[in-house]
């Protein structure tokens, strides 16, 4: 019946405003919307341009035209479910430099085809070598913790060598408990051997 009630013709205002109004739907627009339920309404409107509208887009578009807005619609939700706003940049189908080293190795074992299979060998073998070259020339974190205690020792053990008893800075060390000095004083109130007086009772009162 929206056929019968589109007697006016259609150069009227009412029709103009309603034809430029649909025009501004264009794929430039469909592609900058981020709302889902806005996106599904237009596809409706698109897909029921011819049933039942007293105005439908049908006028405001050709078949054409409705069928490529129909199409990025579509594809413009099918990117937001995905959680996208923005199609992947296209590159090569199948670019060994970009596969992750799990994929890699999967797909050494199991593809099919044996030059891609060299290639990707190629390419594994230029990762290990980037590696090892990143792992022998890049390092500079310094020796393990543990292995800086065990060249203090050396050094220690080697500076006491060469220069007599060690310095009573360091008597406390662990690495000095072999020549722990007893604090206990003799029975005669005389110092024991290498300790001073002071050492024992700073105030200078025999103990």
């Amino acid at each position: 019946m929206h056929r019968l009630f589109a007697i006016e013709s259609p150069s009227s205002d009412h029709y103009a405003r309603t034809r430029e109004t649909a025009r501004c739907l264009t794929v430039d627009r469909i592609r900058e919307c981020r709302h889902d339920d806005d996106l599904a309404r237009c596809e409706t409107m698109l897909v029921e341009a011819r049933s039942g509208w007293l105005y439908g887009l049908d006028r405001a578009f050709n078949r054409v035209e409705r069928g490529t807005l129909l199409v990025e619609v579509r594809n413009r939700r099918h990117l937001l479910s995905l959680g996208r706003t923005a199609a992947k940049p296209k590159g090569p189908r199948f670019d060994v430099t970009l596969l992750p080293d799990a994929a890699l190795l999967r797909l050494i074992q199991t593809h099919h085809d044996p030059g891609i299979v060299v290639a990707l060998r190629a390419e594994r073998t230029r990762r290990q070598g980037r590696d090892n070259e990143n792992g022998a020339g890049t390092d500079s974190s310094g020796p393990d913790p543990v292995d800086r205690r065990i060249l203090l020792d050396r050094l220690v053990q080697r500076a006491r060598a060469d220069s007599g008893p060690p310095s009573p800075l360091y008597g406390s060390s662990s690495i000095f408990h072999e020549r722990a000095v007893p604090a206990v004083p003799s029975a005669k109130g005389t110092p024991p051997e290498g300790l001073h007086p002071k050492d024992i009772n700073p105030e200078g009162t025999s103990t």
